[in-house]
């Protein structure tokens, strides 16, 4: 998993990742909160998201950074939100080697 940051910057060192953890005691949370983490072989830094904001999801190239009517790809774009290959459509991505 690319950030769309890192994969137009190759230089790109820092972004951000949401994960939800279900954890009714609390107990993994501060478990996490005081451990040292490492994702990909690097260390991280994980906090609790205070404040959320709603992020729609473009239908048509499925980018996060604007709405389908706003969307600047031909309609010819194709993309699958199975794989990630631009070569095929989710309909079709099962008669294809991914």
């Amino acid at each position: 998993m690319w950030s769309r940051g890192a994969l137009e910057d190759p230089t790109h060192e820092t972004d951000t990742m949401s994960v939800v953890i279900h954890d009714d005691s609390g107990n993994k949370v501060k478990q996490i909160l005081k451990s040292r983490n490492f994702l990909f072989g690097k260390a991280v830094s994980i906090c609790i998201l205070r404040e959320t904001k709603l992020v729609k999801q473009c239908e048509h190239c499925h980018f996060l950074t604007h709405t389908t009517a706003n969307c600047g790809k031909p309609i010819t774009y194709r993309k699958c939100t199975k794989c990630g290959l631009l070569d095929h459509k989710t309909s079709d991505h099962s008669s294809f080697n991914c």
